[in-house]
């Protein structure tokens, strides 16, 4: 007998929930096919550890001394923590002192077993989990492995529910390619904020180009250079959540508000006209008049209540709002209303009368920042008048100018042949230039000495402008008397 329509469905609902739980990796990134290539850092000897009898695995627990002032944080993880533990790597010790609890090879559910079974001397004041990278290999699915994190995760807070847990995000790998490690560090951050748990991502610090942070198993960190970047990281988060915890607010109780009583409005206007029975109403149909009395409507308002506006506000809500009333009343006076009248546009004036307007009140204008400002006081020139007199005294000056005009072209031509002399001459002018700085001062020396004699000159002064005339006619003579000698 052939199957049916609903039998089909079936196949089809089945294989579409055996598609949703299917392995999220692919068979080309199967995180049980390590990639090709190792680390090359150095990591010092396993030493061998006792066995524990719940796990099977090694097991290690270190509790430092009780030091008064320091907060005891509690490392919990697994083989990345052995160098911490066997102290070839040492954690500071100046904020904080750490305690490490590690479990070489323990995956999520290992390492919670071990959490429900130790017995520590005093209770940590904060637990840093590492998320466990074991997980990678030994679980189906980054779904799977959530799952085992946050059974995890429950455990060490109900261990410890007084101290404050955080998690760390886990150590990268070189032989899981680095897609898949993301798939599991999403699924832990998203079950540790599901539980309330602080999660710090380190994925950055480890870039998987940088082969010397690994060791050459491509798992573990090597103690040279990638171990201290990891206690980098769980320092950096320790301090990040200790010292930036929320403090507890204790609840206040808010104070029981007092009883106010409500408002009371009155109305004050005319009496609306009651309310006609049901027999008198009027049925008006579309293209119909309707029979009886006719409408009137009244004009009603309310006035403003002077318990809720104060004088002052009412005078001033009339200003751009007049009221109908001729008077306000506001509660102790009756303020007389002034109603804005709209100004009448004047009659248009011709555009000769307008420009003078303009320049009359731009004057006006001037002349009021000048008496506002004495600084800005500066001379003006307005009108016609002033303009004239300027262009006639320039005009009275041009034809003295264009007689000097031919007197001035005719002395180019002696000013151009100067002018290569002139430029011989500056160099020994600038090289004198030191000389005349030099003598500066003694000119200024003899400069009160120079003062008393500047009558006498004065005075000499007439007599030298008399003899000019014969020092010019016996020039020639000395001209000549130079030339022969």
């Amino acid at each position: 007998m052939p199957r049916g329509k609903s039998y089909r469905r079936s196949q089809a609902a089945r294989k579409r929930e055996a598609e949703r739980h299917r392995e999220v990796v692919s068979p080309k990134s199967d995180p049980r096919h390590p990639v090709a290539g190792g680390g090359t850092g150095w990591r010092h000897r396993v030493r061998a550890w006792p066995t524990s009898v719940h796990t099977g695995r090694q097991h290690k627990l270190v509790i430092p001394a009780e030091v008064p002032g320091k907060r005891f944080v509690l490392l919990v993880g697994a083989s990345h923590l052995r160098s911490f533990a066997d102290g070839i790597v040492a954690m500071p010790k100046d904020l904080y002192s750490f305690g490490v609890m590690s479990t070489p090879g323990g995956c999520a559910d290992q390492l919670r077993t071990e959490v429900e079974h130790a017995v520590l001397p005093r209770t940590p004041d904060a637990v840093c989990v590492l998320a466990p990278s074991n997980n990678l290999t030994a679980s189906i699915n980054p779904e799977r492995a959530g799952e085992a994190f946050g059974r995890y995760l429950a455990s060490v807070c109900s261990a410890w529910p007084t101290a404050q847990v955080f998690a760390v995000d886990l150590v990268p790998r070189l032989t899981v390619p680095e897609d898949i490690q993301e798939f599991f560090r999403q699924e832990f951050h998203r079950v540790a904020a599901r539980l309330g748990v602080k999660y710090y991502h380190h994925g950055d610090r480890f870039p998987l180009a940088d082969r010397w942070l690994w060791c050459r198993d491509g798992l573990h960190l090597s103690d040279d250079m990638g171990t201290p970047l990891l206690m980098e990281s769980l320092l950096a988060a320790t301090t990040q959540h200790l010292e930036t915890a929320t403090p507890e607010v204790p609840c206040q109780v808010s104070p029981t508000p007092r009883r106010r009583r409500p408002a009371r409005v009155v109305v004050v206007g005319e009496v609306r006209a009651p309310r006609p029975p049901p027999s008198e109403w009027t049925c008006v149909a579309p293209g119909r008049k309707a029979n009886g009395a006719p409408l009137v409507l009244r004009e009603c308002f309310i006035p403003l209540n002077p318990v809720w506006f104060s004088p002052g506000v009412l005078a001033a809500m009339e200003t751009p709002v007049p009221s109908p009333v001729d008077v306000v009343s506001t509660g102790s006076k009756r303020l007389p209303v002034e109603h804005r009248r709209e100004a009448v546009s004047p009659k248009r004036k011709r555009p000769r009368k307008e420009v003078c307007n303009v320049l009359i009140q731009m004057e006006t204008v001037e002349q009021v920042e000048q008496r506002r400002h004495p600084c800005l006081r500066r001379p003006v020139v307005f009108g016609l008048r002033q303009i004239v007199l300027r262009l006639s005294l320039r005009l009275s000056l041009l034809p003295l100018r264009l007689s000097l005009l031919p007197l001035r072209l005719s002395l180019l031509p002696l000013r151009l042949s100067l002018l290569p002399l002139r430029l011989s001459l500056l160099p020994l002018r600038l090289s004198l230039l030191p000389l005349r700085l030099s003598l500066l001062p003694l000119r200024l020396s003899l400069l009160p000495l120079r003062l008393p004699l500047l009558p006498l000159r004065l005075s000499l002064l007439p007599l030298r402008l008399s003899l000019l005339p014969l020092g010019l006619s016996l020039l020639p003579l000395r001209l000549q008397a130079t030339y022969l000698v």
